[in-house]
């Protein structure tokens, strides 16, 4: 279920080092652990903060808009893109950049 209302940072680091299943067409769900949540930059009429993503080591996933399941959070879509590995796995990493209302 998608959440009734935009996510904002706030959200996003009350679920730091929680899971979130990427949800693949035609294979098993992939599970990703948000492992930073970056401070939020507030401008008089935009915001912006990013995440960053741990993800195993025997898959890399392109970037692109992947839909993710959380206990918490619902399902959200996401676009993620992959921005390093280590002995860990991929990390990954999106970046919310938005006008305010």
């Amino acid at each position: 279920m998608m959440p009734d209302r935009i996510l904002q940072r706030d959200d996003f680091a009350a679920a730091l080092h929680s899971r979130f299943q990427v949800i693949v067409e035609g294979a098993d769900a992939i599970e990703l652990e948000l492992v930073e949540v970056s401070d939020l930059i507030a401008m008089r009429r935009q915001e912006k903060f990013s995440l960053l993503f741990q993800g195993p080591p025997h898959i890399l996933l392109p970037q692109q808009i992947y839909r993710m399941a959380h206990a918490q959070l619902g399902e959200i879509e996401l676009f993620i893109v992959p921005v390093g590995m280590n002995e860990t796995g991929y990390s990954y990493e999106a970046v919310f950049n938005r006008l305010k209302e």
